[in-house]
């Protein structure tokens, strides 16, 4: 006979009734812990800028289409990649007077898209700014049409 539980947390228990000649035993079954999500896919900046802040996921796959107006600011280790097999295929394109993204901690792999369109001529780093002390990988990246005060696809603080 089998049974479910349900507690306060909403996550269920299975209760097993055995029952074997005389002797009857109860087992109770706790679920297992829940487990951080790994990767996740988003649509547009606010989603990326959650993901970034608010989830456990080491890689993020970002969609075709994806337009930026601002600046996304990058914290910690992750993987971001296009969802799709060739770098063209997807592109990351920033539509104000900003830099894509801003890289301050952490080792942060780039995988699979295209930057274009980042400009700000303040700054350095027009498509990628890496802060001193963060680490950056670029696999299968196309950075182009890119513009700044040093460094119009790639500024890195920590080459001298």
């Amino acid at each position: 006979m089998f049974g479910t539980v349900r507690r306060k947390t909403s996550r269920p228990l299975t209760v097993v009734f055995c029952s074997f000649s005389m002797v009857t035993s109860l087992l109770i079954v706790a679920p297992l812990p829940a487990v951080a999500q790994e990767s996740v896919t988003v649509e547009n900046r606010g989603e990326l800028i959650a993901a970034l802040e608010n989830t456990a996921a080491t890689e993020i796959v970002i969609a075709d289409g994806f337009a930026i107006a601002s600046a996304i600011p990058v914290k910690r280790s992750v993987t971001i990649k296009g969802g799709a097999t060739t770098a063209e295929a997807i592109t990351l394109t920033v539509t104000g007077n900003s830099p894509a993204l801003i890289i301050t901690a952490g080792t942060v792999t780039l995988e699979r898209f295209a930057i274009t369109a980042a400009n700000d001529r303040r700054a350095s780093g027009g498509g990628i700014s890496v802060s001193a002390g963060a680490t950056l990988t670029m696999r299968e990246m196309s950075l182009h049409n890119n513009f700044a005060g040093e460094g119009g696809g790639l500024y890195n603080a920590g080459i001298a």
